[in-house]
């Protein structure tokens, strides 16, 4: 008897999460939210960067509002919001941003994953256009005990380059 339960309420939960899953997977607002930050990278990689502030602002609330403040979908929204701030020299906008994305990735995946070491990186590369040199230069060696070291292409540069 206390098998035939358990196997019922295994299946029980298997088809409860099945459920979530899908719901999730066709939430009208991810679907949008989907679109809305893929558009706000083409922009920025254009150089459209108020164009993107607007797409990644609506992707960013439409993945708050579905999965919440502290998934890893919305920290990926915080760190392109973050870079095209920091892209147009807006460094005051972005930190915080940059800042909130890489709290959320440490939580949400542990220090040593390779999305947290980017986060680390857009930081670093944040400071280094401040003109705080070691801060960033204390910042990258982060980055590769992160998972990845920072990569030629996202050395610092001109933020409006």
């Amino acid at each position: 008897m206390q098998r035939a339960l358990t196997v019922t309420a295994l299946i029980w939960l298997c088809c409860a999460a099945c459920a979530t899953v899908e719901r999730l997977s066709t939430d009208t607002r991810l679907i949008e939210a989907k679109k809305a930050f893929e558009e706000g990278q083409r922009l920025k990689e254009a150089g459209k960067y108020v164009e993107a502030e607007l797409c990644v602002e609506l992707a960013l609330d439409l993945r708050e509002s579905a999965l919440g403040g502290a998934h890893p979908e919305v920290a990926s929204c915080l760190l392109l919001l973050g870079e095209v701030h920091w892209r147009q020299g807006l460094y005051a906008r972005a930190e915080p941003l940059l800042e909130r994305a890489l709290a959320i990735r440490e939580a949400a995946l542990g220090q040593h994953h390779p999305l947290v070491a980017e986060a680390l990186n857009h930081l670093a590369n944040l400071s280094y256009s401040q003109g705080l040199y070691a801060r960033a230069e204390a910042l990258y060696p982060a980055c590769s005990r992160s998972g990845t070291a920072p990569s030629a292409r996202s050395a610092p540069t001109s933020p409006l380059g």
